[in-house]
């Protein structure tokens, strides 16, 4: 039955575009999961995951996946990795001087950049990625949907944001293409947590007065989370515990939203990427790996994010090289590492990495897990409708491993121990969606799927119901 939901969802959201190219890609994974339902399939790809089948599934306990069976996997990532490939959605990115503000000198603000310098990285490796796409048509009659790949990074983090938003926002709504368009089938890219949020309006005052343009709400904005996911949630009753009432704040300031994740660049201190296999996963001598702060988190998130050191590390339980002999295998668990190269040796010789909620339900550990190869095993109850990284072509329970939020502050160490049950076929099947999500994630894999990913999700963004 979730197969049947997930496509026929699918089916109507494409059918209500107008582009033919958009149609015909509609057929191509409907009909192959019908397919695999008919034969009795039990696993499934998310093509986009309701609020309600999220919740039916919310982490309330350990989510393994175990009617797992390779032949599934395989068929299931084969028939997304092909519609993928032969995707003949097109884009026209602007390149009005004005707008890209390639040739602009901005001013760093070095203190904005210790903030949110991992998401204007982030941003620039995506617009990067985007320019050098075969998928791209310098013809904007040709495309199905045009980006402005204004620089919204590097415009947070500098000294003089506010005159150059002017300047690119001015240029966009009196360009021939977005009037005629109104908006319409254009995607933003601004993954930095304090933009388009209603409740953050002082933070970046030159963007107040054009949250209220009707042609700039028009657009689709790709973001580090999904706030009209969160708005829909909210409609729909869901409970997001101690950040509800932030939530609550919040109104749409876009047609549409959906996430990338909060991403990084390999240009910063970030792990290398590491192709996950079985092979690597048994010859990773952490069971799991996980690096903290000392200093408290907001939304009572400190419990969580302390619970690992307290109960398994400062317990000489193991972590940090602590004693191996009290029930808890080898891992690499404390209050940070000094060194780079060994931080980054740690994560990938590692086989599970915690990813839990701070003073957001998302982190930057889960992107760096995926790219580490290694299993995230995801604490934050909110995270799976916060930010579904790429929710249309991925689903965060096929690859990463969810516990409940109170299940596992109430016994870390019985919650990881648990993780050595999962049997071969079960890791397999993880690591075979995790290779995938590489792939779909990562703009530097060698056979990266992230720019049709991307596209597809800008027809499949979400709407405020």
């Amino acid at each position: 039955m979730y197969i049947i939901r997930t496509t026929a969802h699918l089916y109507v959201n494409m059918h209500s575009c107008d582009h033919p190219r958009l149609t015909r890609f509609a057929l191509v994974v409907p009909c192959f999961l019908a397919l695999l339902t008919v034969v009795n399939y039990g696993f499934s790809i998310s093509v986009i995951r309701s609020i309600s089948s999220i919740e039916k599934s919310s982490p309330y306990k350990i989510d393994f996946n175990n009617d797992v069976d390779d032949a599934d996997v395989a068929m299931n990532i084969l028939a997304t990795t092909r519609a993928l490939e032969e995707s003949s959605l097109r884009f026209y990115m602007y390149d009005h001087p004005n707008i890209t503000l390639k040739n602009a000198a901005i001013k760093k603000h070095d203190h904005k950049w210790n903030r949110y310098g991992n998401e204007a990285a982030y941003d620039a490796n995506t617009i990067k990625a985007l320019e050098e796409s075969p998928l791209r048509t310098l013809d904007p009659n040709e495309a199905d949907l045009f980006i402005p790949p204004i620089p919204f990074g590097s415009l947070v983090t500098s000294k003089d944001g506010t005159d150059l938003i002017n300047l690119v926002y001015e240029t966009l709504v009196n360009h021939p293409v977005f009037r005629k368009h109104h908006g319409d089938k254009h995607i933003l890219v601004a993954t930095p947590y304090i933009l388009f949020r209603s409740d953050k309006y002082s933070y970046v005052g030159g963007m107040v007065k054009w949250y209220r343009n009707l042609m700039i709400q028009n657009m689709s904005v790709a973001m580090s989370w999904d706030p009209n996911a969160v708005i829909n949630a909210l409609q729909e009753g869901i409970d997001f515990h101690e950040y509800t009432a932030e939530f609550k704040k919040l109104k749409a300031l876009s047609r549409r939203s959906f996430s990338l994740g909060l991403g990084s660049s390999s240009d910063l201190p970030n792990p290398d990427l590491h192709l996950a296999t079985m092979e690597k996963f048994h010859n990773s001598s952490n069971l799991v790996f996980y690096q903290t702060r000392t200093k408290g988190s907001m939304y009572n998130s400190t419990i969580f994010r302390h619970a690992p050191v307290t109960n398994i590390t400062l317990a000489g339980g193991g972590g940090n090289g602590g004693d191996h002999n009290l029930n808890f295998p080898k891992s690499s668990i404390g209050f940070g590492i000094d060194d780079i190269d060994a931080w980054k040796n740690e994560y990938a010789n590692s086989k599970f990495c915690l990813v839990i909620r701070g003073d957001s339900p998302h982190s930057k550990a889960f992107w760096r897990s995926v790219r580490a190869g290694c299993i995230p095993v995801v604490v934050a109850d909110a995270l799976p409708i916060y930010s579904p990284i790429l929710k249309s072509t991925l689903n965060m329970s096929d690859y990463a491993v969810i516990l409940g939020e109170e299940d596992f502050v109430r016994d870390v160490k019985k919650a990881l121990l648990k993780l050595q049950e999962m049997s071969d076929v079960e890791v397999e099947g993880k690591l075979q969606h995790l290779a995938f999500a590489q792939r779909v994630m990562m703009h530097d894999h060698p056979h990266s799927l992230f720019v049709p990913a991307f596209l597809r999700e800008g027809v499949l963004a979400t709407y405020v119901h």
